[in-house]
């Protein structure tokens, strides 16, 4: 992975166009792959996050593009996930290696379950919660966001769709909405802990830009159960990868 340009940018371009896809920035995937390539735990979140970064800009641009987000929705969970993203920040530069790891991997089967859940559970056709109720979900990706690096997207599409009644690529946008304040929130606290390589990351972030919105379009093509059945066993193969791992 070091020192391998042309690498780095074909791994950019697959993690732009599974981003765009899921609706994702692409941690939950280039975690695994950058600590299978030799990256400690924390180097791999801190890396994700620099990729992740403009990712998360254009697929959310392209997701307003093409779906009605709910701008008070926006609001309400921008505020909690950048609060929360300090915290869990702060807290995982500290942690050790193999925690962190393992930790990692009980959130990707986590995230998986809930996900597959989210999938098969018939929802009401009126939301459930009202707006307000999004800063608690919003907290709680941008927690997820600050201190595994990722999750913060995957963990709240589910969420949205299943109590506010989005559709899931409007899920999948607000989900985007939700983790990008905690990535700009996250990024310097690993960048100052020494945890970020920052010349991996901008070139998997070039690489994924350019990919994305082909991922985006395919979103909005593909039925929605199928895409979280997709995402669901992305994320079972990281978490078995991830947990029994030397």
């Amino acid at each position: 992975m070091q020192g391998s340009l042309a690498l780095d940018l074909l791994l950019g371009l697959g993690l732009g166009y599974l981003s765009g896809t899921f609706g994702i920035t692409g941690g939950v995937i280039a975690v695994p792959i950058l600590g299978f390539l030799g990256f400690s735990q924390h180097l791999a979140q801190g890396t994700s996050l620099v990729m992740q970064l403009p990712i998360g800009v254009l697929a959310l641009w392209q997701y307003a593009r093409r779906s009605r987000l709910n701008s008070r929705l926006i609001a309400a969970t921008a505020g909690g996930s950048a609060i929360a993203s300090f915290i869990g920040a702060r807290l995982a530069v500290h942690l050790p290696e193999e925690p962190m790891r393992k930790g990692f991997a009980i959130l990707l089967a986590a995230l998986a379950t809930l996900t597959i859940c989210g999938a098969f559970w018939r929802q009401a056709t009126s939301p459930k919660l009202r707006w307000p109720s999004a800063s608690a979900i919003g907290a709680s990706g941008g927690f997820c966001s600050g201190l595994f690096g990722v999750g913060g997207a995957t963990f709240t599409i589910p969420l949205f769709a299943l109590f506010f009644g989005l559709s899931q690529t409007e899920a999948q946008g607000m989900g985007l909405a939700v983790v990008l304040p905690a990535i700009v929130i996250a990024i310097p606290t690993y960048t100052l802990a020494g945890f970020a390589d920052w010349r991996v990351g901008l070139v998997l972030g070039v690489g994924a830009v350019c990919s994305v919105g082909f991922g985006v379009a395919l979103a909005h093509k593909l039925p929605p159960r199928a895409l979280r059945v997709a995402l669901c066993i992305i994320l079972y193969a990281g978490s078995l990868g991830l947990w029994f791992r030397a």
